[in-house]
Order: structure tokens, then sequence, then C-alpha cells
């Protein structure tokens, strides 16, 4: 099995796992999709199955002048992976489990996490698109690789036509997390520290560097909250929900998320 070898840079970039798009889904337009969200050098990799491979030599060639390398498996050395959508649903849970993972890493490996979802309870019901998105946040805002499949839970539902132009949609959401991670270093390379909240529902994580914080709040209840932030947070990047004041600061440090929401805000330092 072929595997991604490379300098450490390679892993801070992004797994697209599109195994479980069918060839007659518009490969230009998945491709372009892509190839959007990765800039040439990112180290960010696409991945075939066989069928495929062998049928789209020119998707092969047109992905790798694009900067991404195409591989048969996202199985990346030096890599371990975790599917968040495996964890019981719940805070607590993810909070522990992501530090049980992470701790049992070597000191060689990072983290590969992907998100499936398609046959996971909480998958069910109305709110399923909003936990997808609460879990693809997550996802994108820890440490590793990220694996990007072809939808949060439904293959293709990403790349579907219409999604380039709608701003509120999956694709565009996803996008927007991946040029985030891909132009804040505290993504890629930066410390992790849980946060310490109030709320048995909310998981919240700090990604920092010497120069840049970011804030991660998540709220795995169907219920609105409030957080009260102990410092600064800065201003509003991210979330999976449309925000107004898009960069914007909270006021009196009270953050308040609704159900099944997660914000992003980013504290820049400067030095004297």
């Amino acid at each position: 099995m072929e595997l991604y070898r490379g300098e450490p840079r390679h892993l801070t970039g992004v797994i697209y796992d599109l195994r479980s798009v069918v060839a007659g889904s518009g490969w230009e337009a998945v491709l372009e999709a892509v190839a959007s969200l990765a800039d040439d050098g990112s180290g960010s990799v696409l991945v075939l199955d066989d069928e495929q491979m062998g049928g789209l030599e020119k998707l092969r060639l047109a992905a790798e002048s694009r900067g991404l390398a195409v591989l048969l498996d996202v199985r990346i050395e030096g890599t371990a992976g975790l599917d968040l959508a495996a964890v019981e649903w719940g805070a607590t849970s993810f909070r522990e489990f992501i530090a049980s993972f992470e701790d049992s890493l070597g000191p060689d490996e990072g983290p590969r996490y992907s998100v499936s979802g398609a046959d996971n309870d909480w998958a069910a019901g109305s709110a399923r698109r909003w936990k997808a998105r609460l879990l693809t946040l997550l996802q994108l805002t820890l440490r590793g690789m990220p694996v990007v499949s072809g939808g949060m839970g439904d293959p293709a539902q990403v790349w579907l036509e219409g999604e380039e132009r709608d701003p509120e949609s999956d694709l565009n959401f996803v996008r927007h997390l991946v040029s985030l991670r891909r132009h804040c270093p505290a993504l890629t390379v930066g410390d992790y520290h849980v946060l310490q909240c109030e709320q048995q529902d909310v998981f919240g994580f700090v990604r920092e560097t010497e120069l840049q914080r970011l804030t991660v709040l998540l709220n795995f209840s169907p219920q609105s909250t409030v957080v009260q932030a102990s410092g600064p947070v800065g201003g509003f990047v991210a979330g999976t929900q449309l925000v107004e004041g898009d960069g914007l600061s909270p006021e009196d440090g009270r953050i308040g998320l609704e159900g099944f929401e997660g914000r992003v805000y980013e504290l820049r330092r400067t030095w004297a």
C-alpha cells in the first residue's frame, strides 16, 4: 500500500477522501472544488480508489498539477487515525476520548481525524446537519491531518451542484475552515489546551503559538447556553452557523451558543 512520505510540514495538510464519490458526479467540478481548498505546496492529499485511479488519469495529473498528492489510502506514514463519529455523543466523551487518543500517540506520530457519521445514532433526526458541522469544526481545529470526505455523513453531499453559489452551503463551510487552518499557524503547529467550562455540554479548547491564540467552543447540547470567557478571546473568525458581527469580540466576555453550535475566536498577540 502506498504511503505518503515527506517532511514534517506535510503532516499539517488536509486529506481529501473522494472514494465515496461516484465517477458520474461531475469530476471536473469536484476537482475544482478540492483544488480551491488547497494551495500548491500545502501538503494536502487526494485519495481515490483503484478503479478511479485507473480510469481517471487526467484527474490524477490535474490534481498533481494543483499541488495535490494522489494516493489510494488515507493511512499516512507518521499518523494514526480516529473517526470522531465513532465517539459517544457528548462534550465530556469527546474531551476524554481525544485526550486518551493523543496520549497514545508515539513521539513521532500525529493524529488523523475523520468524520464518517453515516451509520451512527447521532446522525439521525433533523439536527443531523448541525451535528455533522459541529464535528467537522472540531476535526478541522484539532492537531494533525484532518480527513475531509465527499460529504459530512452523505457521500458527495459537499460537492453537489449549487453548493459553490450558496454562502451557507456545506462546501463553503468546509472551504472557510480549511482556509482558516491554512492561514493560522496555531491550527497547524500550535499547542492544544483544554478549557475548563462550567457548562457540562460545552467542549472548549485553545490552539496557540506565541503570536496567535484560537479559542474553540462547541455546544453538544440541543439547548442554547452562554459561556463566560475568563479573559480576552479576540474576534469571531468561524462557526457552524452564520453570525452577525464577524470579527467582533464578545461583549463582557459572554459568548452565546445555540444548540449544536460551534465557534472559533482568534486573538493575535503583539510584542512591544
